[in-house]
């Protein structure tokens, strides 16, 4: 039994909303492996449902076990009780973080004569 872990953006074309006794939930279908260059192999989608919190343009990561089921000339796949969660992308576009606040609890600095250091 292998475990596939994909991780896609929730958009409208790979979400959708349907309707079941517990109220309308998105369901999402994305790839379960990237097609090759001049290849002409069909590319299969899985597809599980998105939790509650879930948005269209969060971007997430599910993984679980892919069961297929035929539906007339189609066959379906779909994850078998998925683990679905949200990545976190931070918007912040510097490479590193400074902290903003004082480390040393607003302490002063001292003065040292360079005859004092050891370099």
């Amino acid at each position: 039994m292998a475990i596939i872990t994909v991780t896609a953006q929730a958009n409208e074309k790979n979400t959708r909303t349907v309707n079941t006794a517990k109220g309308d939930k998105k369901i999402i279908s994305v790839p379960l492996f990237e097609k090759e260059k001049g290849s002409n192999i069909k590319v299969a989608y899985g597809s599980a449902f998105l939790p509650d919190f879930i948005q269209l343009g969060d971007t997430v990561t599910v993984s679980g076990r892919v069961q297929a089921k035929e539906s007339g000339e189609y066959v379906n796949y779909n994850f078998v009780f998925p683990t679905v969660e949200k990545v976190f992308i931070s918007n912040d576009n510097s490479s590193q973080s400074q902290a903003k606040q004082d480390l040393f609890g607003n302490s002063e600095p001292i003065e040292v004569d360079e005859s004092d250091l050891p370099f």
